[in-house]
């Protein structure tokens, strides 16, 4: 008979631990559920971001405007300084889309902690102005890949704490042009990277609606063309 009551002790006891981590353990899964959909949005958001500037780069007049309704939702979004006007339309669609995306994951924080939308984006102290005109006055066009026709777009990722702090740097290229040599590719993220560092000074957290300072996600549209003076890129989300 001793086995049989051990039997119904064990089965018990087993359904009772069952009882108790079943909801945990659906928890973790809607958890990570979660993190999944904000990481396959953050995807969509980097691949219509880099889309802007392969337009917009041509048009150093290029401004765009985000209209949100009463309720703070994306309603349209106006363009100026394109002349095109086939490029102008895509750009209104792009930046739109971008927006959209944007609001979806605002204040949705990842797996590690960091936000790639907050409601109030981090940016630097001294505005985004004066930082792209202390950037490229800190930058230099690597001499290799300026002799080999190397221009484009390059991409700086960091993440601001909430004290205002940079770390975890990091560089991509994008859209680059008479790409010879894989390693000009490589001197143009380091310069980018090198005036990005350079050039950031304080930075204002990124915050929750209810003004709470959370670490965020920064990407930084660095432009490299071999005009003398490249213009100040605007396309800031």
């Amino acid at each position: 008979m001793k086995p049989k009551v051990l039997n119904l002790f064990v089965t018990v006891f087993t359904g009772m631990i069952l009882f108790i981590l079943g909801p945990v353990a659906n928890t973790q899964d809607n958890q990570t559920s979660q993190y999944l959909i904000i990481e396959e949005m953050q995807e969509e958001y980097m691949k219509l971001i880099r889309e802007v500037p392969r337009i917009a780069a041509d048009y150093p007049e290029f401004q765009y405007q985000v209209i949100h309704d009463e309720d703070g939702k994306v309603e349209d979004v106006i363009v100026k300084g394109v002349d095109d006007k086939m490029d102008k339309k895509r750009l209104e669609v792009l930046i739109f889309d971008v927006a959209k995306v944007k609001e979806r994951m605002t204040d949705l924080q990842v797996r590690a902690g960091i936000y790639y939308a907050p409601a109030q984006m981090a940016e630097p102290k001294i505005g985004w102005d004066n930082f792209y005109k202390d950037l490229y006055a800190n930058m230099e066009y690597p001499e290799d890949a300026e002799e080999w026709g190397v221009s484009g777009n390059v991409f700086v990722e960091f993440v601001v704490d909430t004290e205002g702090e940079i770390s975890n740097i990091i560089a991509s290229a994008d859209n680059m042009q008479h790409v010879v040599i894989e390693r000009h590719v490589e001197d143009l993220e380091n310069a980018a990277r090198e005036a990005v560092l350079a050039t950031s000074g304080d930075w204002e957290p990124g915050r929750l609606r209810d003004g709470t300072p959370v670490p965020s996600l920064v990407t930084v549209p660095v432009q490299f063309r071999l005009e003398l003076h490249p213009g100040v890129p605007t396309w800031i989300f």
